[in-house]
């Protein structure tokens, strides 16, 4: 997944995908110090369940360290910092990472957090920081994140992640990926409950979702090689919210799509 990094960041912010370094990890990626800067062009829902999109750039500055025997250790945007190693097929790995969080106006910069006019009244879900374990055997990983602290949802989320990457000759690589999250009663209540005091500001029926699957995740990427450290990166991504997610009062459109293209130099 390292080709995609600038887009799993645009991704995240629209809440479509979480990040999970081990996961993401190339066995090509060199020992010691490497790393991605990159541009990209994405489009996306201005938060999810919203009908309305935002195109915007999304910048990326990745670093990675790895060792022989110790695993490796990453520095990103999309998945925060992280620490992951390989065992054979398996591997597993602990991060921190950043929940944007999401405002009730419609996002602007080069990193949007999530909102849009129409949630006025619903109030600010404050970013926090989050802490997350990852585990798994081959293509196959379970990522675990934990909102910590008072600021945020202080929620929790699960997921199954799966992967499969093909490469297309000596420049093309394409991979596929898939994911379905299930989210705690916090989690669901901050990003998709509606409150008797929301209700009565923002005009969204009263709405309280119990702990349950939230949403699944489908995306191809795509990353040709221009020449030496240049290459062009492609995404496209869709999510389809399940449950208590898909029948908030707040969501217009359960099935999201988030697209990209850049360029990105790898070091």
């Amino acid at each position: 997944m390292r080709p995609l990094r600038q887009f799993r960041l645009t991704l995240t912010l629209a809440l479509v995908a979480y990040g999970c370094a081990a996961f993401a990890q190339d066995a090509r990626v060199p020992l010691g110090l490497s790393g991605q800067a990159g541009i990209a062009a994405v489009q996306t829902p201005t938060y999810l369940g919203s009908p309305n999109r935002v195109t915007v750039p999304a910048l990326d500055l990745s670093l990675s360290y790895r060792t022989r025997d110790w695993g490796h250790v990453d520095l990103d945007g999309r998945s925060g910092l992280s620490w992951s190693a390989e065992a054979g097929p398996f591997w597993g790995g602990v991060l921190l990472n950043v929940d944007p969080g999401r405002k009730e106006r419609r996002p602007s910069g080069s990193y949007p957090v999530p909102g849009d006019a129409r949630l006025k009244g619903m109030g600010e879900i404050r970013s926090s920081a989050q802490v997350g374990a990852m585990a798994g055997y081959g293509p196959i990983g379970i990522l675990v994140l934990k909102s910590v602290g008072s600021r945020g949802s202080e929620g929790a989320q699960w997921s199954l992640l799966a992967r499969h990457a093909v490469p297309v000759g000596d420049r093309l690589s394409l991979s596929v990926d898939g994911s379905v999250t299930w989210a705690d009663r916090r989690q669901m209540q901050a990003y998709f409950g509606v409150s008797p005091t929301q209700s009565a500001a923002s005009g969204f029926t009263v709405f309280t979702p119990k702990a349950g699957l939230e949403k699944a995740d489908l995306s191809l990427g795509a990353d040709y090689k221009i020449t030496g450290p240049w290459s062009l990166n492609a995404n496209i991504g869709v999510t389809r919210l399940l449950g208590d997610a898909r029948r908030s009062p707040i969501v217009s459109r359960p099935t999201a799509v988030t697209a990209g293209v850049g360029v990105a130099y790898r070091f």
